[in-house]
């Protein structure tokens, strides 16, 4: 809720089976703090959550699973192919210079408007590692801490994303 959550990513995959691929994945985030962690700071409270280390690149390996492809018509005159299968990612984040580990899994939707492009919606349960930014005292009147002296913690959350995707 600090941090700003919006991202962008390229994923390269390549089937290795007719139900399985193996890929790389970038994401670059838009990092910095949210209007929410700003508010903080020019409240009473004077607090400066935006010193702390935030996430601006992470990087995962891919294994994907296909469990249905098939078509569907949305109107009569059109049939569209669809796919559903589940994602397992292993990777790394950077926060600052530290690079801290995360893991994600879930499910991957597409709906395809022409022979190669679709819509893409996945939903992704996330486990990964990150600075604390409320493990310190960061008001103002206390100085700027370094952002080494964060203590790393475990997380837990969802991700829902919306994209497209392009199929070569």
């Amino acid at each position: 809720m600090f941090y700003n959550n919006k991202y962008l990513g390229i994923e390269v995959k390549y089937n290795s089976t007719e139900v399985s691929s193996w890929g790389i994945r970038i994401d670059q985030w838009f990092g910095g703090p949210t209007s929410y962690a700003d508010s903080f700071a020019t409240d009473a409270s004077q607090l400066q959550f935006q010193v702390a280390p935030f996430k601006d690149l992470s990087i995962y390996s891919i294994y994907s699973w296909d469990l249905y492809y098939g078509k569907i018509s949305l109107i009569k005159e059109k049939t569209n192919p669809i796919f559903f299968g589940w994602v397992a990612m292993a990777g790394v984040q950077r926060y600052a210079s530290d690079f801290l580990p995360a893991l994600q899994g879930g499910v991957d939707f597409r709906l395809y408007n022409e022979k190669n492009l679709a819509l893409t919606l996945k939903y992704l349960i996330d486990a990964y590692q990150k600075y604390d930014p409320t493990s310190l005292n960061v008001r103002k009147s206390q100085g700027t801490p370094s952002p080494n002296s964060f203590q790393r913690k475990f997380a837990f959350g969802q991700v829902v994303e919306v994209g497209c995707s392009w199929l070569f």
